[in-house]
């Protein structure tokens, strides 16, 4: 019963411990224009080793601004009745 536990529990265990493959976007091309929801992490401290501050990628999931009726006719949307 305990030889039975230990290999579940090793055969569970090896996805946990074994290295995933990298996931990378290929044959990308950088962008030309910014995006509104994308930004730029640059925390003070720890400071990122990068000469331009950069820590990492930020996305706005959310916005607490309720578009006003002309945004949503700039964004090509119908207006609602």
């Amino acid at each position: 019963m305990r030889s039975t536990t230990l290999l579940v529990a090793a055969v569970l265990a090896v996805p946990l411990l074994s290295a995933a493959p990298a996931i990378a976007i290929t044959g990308g091309t950088e962008s030309t224009r910014p995006y509104s929801f994308a930004g730029s992490f640059q925390p003070a401290y720890p400071r990122p080793p990068r000469a331009d501050g950069h820590g990492c990628g930020v996305e706005v999931l959310a916005s607490t601004r309720t578009p006003r009726r002309s945004d949503r006719a700039r964004a090509g949307r119908r207006k609602r009745p």
